[in-house]
């Protein structure tokens, strides 16, 4: 926060006037820039005067209008508008000189005099301004004033001086990229390792004489902005191509472009301007992260790729683009003209090798700015955690953030080091699952945490124990299909859905776990739509699928398919490719894993079949233990579940259970003080006479128990 105790009335107000030139220009410090634009705006006041005439500095006010105009136009008062307050920072240049000036002064009652303050900032920030008026060379400036402007341009090691008048001439790109976002400004912070070829060929396409113009495509997470960063860094360190020595990168946010467009032409009208500066300074490369954003921003009468067209087609600018597989697909493509202005780079995930070198190089910078240690031998357990709990997320970017939140974890905690559970406990966290045991005790406790659940089904229970655990532990061969692929057969009511939420709560901790599609839902080829998404270029393509949704928002959960039976033949193939290969390819060709999801299909199919009920302990192939199926299921489906499981029928006996030990226990919390806890043998007789059902099942039982025991207390209130 500034403090300008210290100073004088008149001193004062010269501060306060520079803290304003700060705010407009939405800066968050207030700079030797800000300090001079204040000087210059007061200069014709009588105490500035009399300043400038007595060091024969009187000009100044002469040059004040043009120079504020044509250098800092953004700084200039705008009638009738008041700049928000808010909290500002000094500089360290700003704060050395103003301490110098408190340093210098004279004992005041009143504080630091305008004077004296002037005594000690005007050497230091006029001579851009002595420049205008005495045509002193720019060579013989000490003072590197571009630097403390925003958006400042290139710092180069050599301290290389840019002209003010090259700062007029990029105003447009300078206030768009304020505060510091040409990204060759500084030196990358960490090494980026694993992309040489990426960075060779991004190089080498900006060097074209025509269409210097790459497009770098790959999924979310595997480093495209790096690969810019990196071709920044080597720009900086003066190791890239000669032709490329002189270049600055600038990176143009699209949210910045779009601000503040209100009227129509607006954003076009930008964006010309920023083209055209590009265009007259060849050094300047534009680089545009989510470029897709920028091109399907179409209004009524331009579209904003048009207005790109020109300049790219000339190869009078040289501009840097980064985007999706899937928005490339969904915007550029369909746009040919602006698709074939730019050269392609593709860029994959790095593999794990690749992404143990990054962690290496990126683990140190962590590990300073956290105050906790890793060793070394635990990055690769990151990587190995990562790539099994973050399936849908790409490397490197998954390995990092899960070594960032594991050492941000250890801070909160007051851990001096990260250990392998911590790093694995961190994963669970990220997807969601919220448990504190490990996975061995949890497979443990399985058997029993489903018997307690479901009454009456103990071979089930036993058969999805078995299947879950080998999957779980890594132990099957195919370990990249889904961990157990059940088909649950049996009538309504007998605990098939009950069964997958309480598998699904025991894995992951919480209901959330469990994603359930009803496929009744997708019983006309219409309607697959819905669940496998819609292709690029089509309305709707957009949305996100069912199936998506299913692999990213419950990625170890357990996905529950109702109803079966009366999904659409056409979704057969989708999911034998899910069953078979444990990966979903939505309509616009994006890929999904489902390896470590507990996949479960339920139908109602039990009528025509001739096996026994229950499963059993010998080991016959599904298809043969079920030929009902068949009628309904291609062969080839079949066999790609793990287990096919008919589930008993309702008996009287089961349903005496159920009530006492399930539907009883869930009714006690309703009773309160307006009845005994227990039931009577008649009560209990009369709820099985009229709910027990073999073909209605639990549900029927249970609204017999609303009927009998509850409604009464509701109408007794």
């Amino acid at each position: 926060m500034l403090n300008f105790d210290p100073y004088a009335p008149l001193a004062l107000e010269l501060l306060e006037t520079a803290a304003e030139c700060a705010r407009r220009r939405k800066g968050v410090e207030l700079t030797l820039f800000d300090l001079t634009a204040a000087i210059l705006e007061k200069c014709t006041e009588a105490p500035y005067v009399t300043f400038f005439e007595d060091n024969e500095w009187g000009q100044v006010a002469d040059v004040r209008d043009e120079f504020l105009t044509e250098v800092y136009p953004d700084l200039l008062p705008k009638n009738n508008v008041k700049v928000k307050a808010r909290p500002l920072e000094l500089s360290e240049d700003a704060a050395n000189l103003l301490a110098q000036a408190e340093a210098e002064s004279c004992d005041n009652e009143d504080g630091i005099e305008l004077i004296e303050l002037m005594m000690t900032l005007w050497p230091a920030v006029g001579d851009p301004i002595l420049t205008r008026i005495n045509c002193i060379p720019e060579t013989e400036i000490d003072v590197n004033y571009t630097a403390l402007a925003p958006g400042a341009l290139l710092l180069r090691e050599d301290y290389e001086e840019v002209s003010t008048a090259e700062i007029a001439a990029l105003q447009n790109l300078t206030l768009l990229c304020e505060l510091g976002t040409e990204m060759n400004l500084v030196p990358s912070p960490y090494e980026i390792v694993g992309r040489e070829k990426e960075i060779a060929s991004l190089e080498a396409a900006m060097l074209k004489y025509f269409k210097p113009n790459p497009l770098i495509i790959g999924e979310a997470g595997v480093g495209k902005t790096a690969v810019v960063e990196a071709l920044a860094d080597r720009i900086h360190r003066g190791t890239c191509s000669e032709d490329l020595r002189e270049a600055r990168i600038f990176e143009i946010r699209v949210s910045d472009l779009l601000a503040g467009t209100t009227y129509r032409g607006e954003l076009e009208e930008r964006l010309k301007n920023l083209l055209r500066e590009a265009e007259s300074n060849p050094d300047v490369i534009l680089f545009f992260d989510e470029i897709h954003t920028l091109l399907q921003q179409d209004n009524q009468s331009t579209k904003i790729a048009d207005v790109f067209k020109p300049a790219l087609a000339r190869g009078k600018i040289r501009l840097i683009g980064a985007t999706t597989r899937k928005e490339y697909q969904n915007y550029i493509t369909k746009d040919e003209a602006i698709e074939r202005r730019f050269e392609v780079i593709h860029v994959g995930e790095p593999s794990k090798a690749a992404t143990l070198a990054i962690l290496k190089a990126i683990g140190r910078k962590l590990a300073e700015h956290h105050g906790v240690s890793i060793e070394d031998e635990l990055l690769q357990h990151t990587i190995d955690a990562a790539d099994e709990f973050l399936i849908n997320r790409n490397f490197p970017d998954k390995a990092i953030d899960l070594l960032d939140r594991a050492m941000t974890s250890a801070r909160y905690a007051d851990r001096d080091a990260v250990d392998a559970e911590w790093i694995r406990q961190s994963a669970q966290r990220l997807t969601g699952v919220s448990l504190n045991e490990t996975l061995n005790s949890r497979l443990k406790s399985l058997s029993a945490a489903l018997h307690n659940a479901i009454i009456g089904q103990d071979a089930a229970i036993d058969a999805i124990v078995q299947s879950v655990c080998l999957s779980k532990k890594r132990l099957d061969i195919r370990s990249n299909r889904p961990d157990g692929v059940f088909m649950f057969n049996g009538p309504s009511g007998v605990g098939k859905s009950s069964m997958a939420a309480a598998l699904a709560v025991h894995l992951t901790g919480n209901a959330t776990g469990l994603f359930t599609i009803s496929m009744a839902d997708f019983a006309e080829e219409s309607a697959a739509a819905r669940l496998i998404g819609v292709p690029s270029g089509y309305a709707g393509s957009e949305d996100e699928s069912l199936l998506t949704k299913a692999a990213t928002r419950s990625p170890n959960g357990v996905l529950l398919l109702e109803e079966f039976e009366k999904a659409h033949p056409c979704l057969h193939r989708v999911f034998l490719e899910i069953f078979k290969t444990g990966r979903f390819t939505d309509a616009s060709g994006s890929s999904y894993s489902f390896a470590n999801v507990t996949i479960i299909a339920t139908t109602n199919l039990h009528g025509g079949s001739k096996a026994k009920l229950g499963f059993h302990n010998s080991i016959v192939a599904p298809t043969k233990q079920h030929g009902s199926l068949h009628h309904d299921f291609p062969p080839e489906l079949l066999a790609r579940f793990d287990e096919i499981i008919t589930f008993n029928p309702l008996t009287r006996e089961l349903a005496k259970q159920i009530l006492n030990k399930s539907i009883l226990t869930l009714g006690q919390s309703k009773f309160g003080n307006r009845r005994e806890a227990h039931l009577t043998q008649e009560e209990e007789d009369a709820i099985l006479d009229m709910g027990f059902s073999e073909t209605s099942g639990v549900r029927h039982l249970i609204r017999a128990f609303e009927r009998i025991i509850l409604l009464p207390l509701a109408l007794a209130d």
